[in-house]
């Protein structure tokens, strides 16, 4: 049976990864397909060939299905390039799912995106639909997942009316500081700080992301994050030729799990779980 939610899918120089999340969408059979893919960088032999091999791979169809590309001729980077194919997947489509390639999901991930895109599509606070979990087995709450004010982007969902709020140089950055904006999200000012010196660093352009920036959004916009109370999506690109995840983390190869979408229902409330969050950024980041 065909899957008729719109998927994006973001491509670059790993055809090893590339060819595994593909096969997971052969068995999907997605009838709306967005590829979008960063053009090779000059200063990289042989990068131009691995672009084009990852590429080619999108070309094994074989079933009914609507292409749709984007296929840079040069490098935009990290920030610019996924920024941009989001934007261009949101002017064609109202809502949808968005895939990195080092991003493997279960095949339910797929199911739990759709079931709350359908949940919360005319709910404005609701910007983001996250496919991960960093909860170490924690379970918050009585339903299948929780709200949240971080916007995990490892396999995830949105809508076009969210994502129109998406300002890659986070201009009003100063202002959301002098409103103390922050604070309506984080009584912990250690966590506080700490996200507002992710934010000030995109503002002065010291690092090349794009997902600072849509939590920025989000948050700025009083908008709430979805978390499933289990991991749906692996992470496999925590090795030396990726972009920023070279090291060894805890959270690379992290299990993805099968969630029962049959129990997926609206929330009783849109209630952020705090306690949930704090635990995240003080188990992982600050410690305290």
């Amino acid at each position: 049976m065909a899957f008729e939610t719109p998927i994006l899918l973001i491509l670059f120089n790993r055809p090893d990864l590339t060819e595994q999340i593909f096969n997971k969408l052969k068995q999907l059979k997605p009838t709306h397909l967005f590829v979008a893919a960063d053009g090779p960088r000059a200063n990289k032999p042989g990068e131009a060939e691995l672009c084009q091999e990852t590429r080619a791979i999108v070309t094994q169809i074989d079933w009914e299905c609507r292409l749709h590309t984007l296929y840079r001729e040069t490098n935009l980077g990290c920030g610019r390039a996924v920024s941009g194919a989001i934007t261009w997947f949101f002017k064609n489509v109202e809502e949808g799912i968005i895939l990195e390639d080092d991003c493997l999901p279960d095949d339910s991930f797929f199911l739990y995106c759709q079931r709350m895109l359908e949940l919360y599509r005319h709910d404005t606070r609701v910007m983001h639909i996250g496919g991960t979990n960093f909860q170490n087995g924690k379970v918050w709450g009585e339903e299948a997942y929780y709200f949240s004010k971080i916007a995990h982007v490892w396999g995830w969902a949105s809508w076009r009316r969210a994502w129109q709020h998406y300002d890659f140089e986070v201009k009003s950055f100063y202002l959301f500081v002098r409103e103390d904006k922050i604070y309506n999200y984080y009584t912990n000012k250690n966590i506080a700080l700490l996200c507002l010196e992710n934010f000030k660093k995109v503002y002065h352009q010291q690092i090349d992301t794009w997902d600072y920036q849509w939590t920025f959004c989000i948050l700025n916009q009083g908008g709430v994050m979805v978390i499933p109370n289990v991991n749906l999506v692996s992470n496999l690109g925590f090795r030396a030729d990726a972009t920023h995840t070279t090291d060894d983390h805890v959270f690379a190869n992290g299990p993805a799990n099968r969630m029962d979408v049959t129990q997926l229902k609206l929330a009783d409330s849109r209630y952020i779980c705090h306690d949930a969050d704090d635990w995240f950024y003080k188990t992982y980041y600050i410690g305290k």
